[in-house]
């Protein structure tokens, strides 16, 4: 499948390149562009002018984040920059690959994006995965386990209750969840919220008394699997 996505690939670039059009500014030198995607990046003016927009947005987003956000960023826009046009077989989709990317980039909640593990001598092993939602600017997908006897899975849709200035690496955010178990949208309690407050690279959970006590603690950043 890769290999005749490739192959595709090629054929666009052949087409593009016997109609060229003036090379534009990109990430990287026009003129040194040696793989079919940086040669096919060159030859489309909209594709190169994304290239540049999403390498600029890069480079600005990561001056604001703390070390542990940017090792994570970083990872994400790496892991992109490899697998982009792999799969693709038009022009116009690479392009939507590229605005999804930028909106990520962009997105206001980015620093939020990430593993996070409970800590504290005595609790139970838990965690939070957080990933913006690119589609709202005040959304964070959530997903968490506790591990008790048996297991708590659970997932929601976190909404931005306020924001107030910080320090670099974001601002304090305050979500509000109402927690499903995973994989279903059955409430975990008819009364059960969470309220999950970020700051830098710690979240905060205090659950609603419905909920039980399972799930309440500090949250701190760590890398992701």
């Amino acid at each position: 499948m890769r290999w005749a996505l490739r192959g595709g690939l090629g054929a666009l670039l052949c087409a593009l390149l016997a109609h060229p059009a003036p090379a534009q500014a990109a990430s990287f030198d026009c003129q040194r562009a040696r793989s079919k995607l940086n040669r096919l990046i060159c030859s489309d003016a909209e594709l190169s002018r994304l290239d540049e927009l999403v390498w600029n947005a890069y480079g600005e987003r990561i001056r604001s984040l703390t070390s542990l956000q940017y090792t994570h960023v970083r990872a994400r826009h790496i892991q992109w920059r490899r697998s982009r046009g792999l799969y693709e077989a038009t022009v116009e989709a690479i392009k939507h690959e590229y605005h999804a990317h930028l909106a990520w980039l962009t997105h206001p909640l980015l620093w939020l994006d990430g593993r996070y593990q409970r800590t504290g001598p005595g609790e139970s092993t838990a965690h939070v995965e957080a990933d913006i939602d690119t589609r709202r600017p005040d959304l964070v997908e959530l997903r968490g386990l506790v591990l008790l006897a048996p297991a708590l899975p659970w997932h929601g849709t976190g909404y931005r209750a306020f924001a107030s200035p910080g320090e670099a690496g974001g601002s304090r955010v305050v979500l509000q969840i109402q927690p499903a178990l995973a994989g279903s949208d059955t409430r975990l309690a008819d009364d059960c919220r969470f309220e999950l407050a970020f700051a830098g690279d710690t979240a905060e959970l205090v659950a609603a008394p419905a909920c039980g006590r399972a799930f309440d603690g500090t949250y701190v950043r760590v890398a992701r699997d």
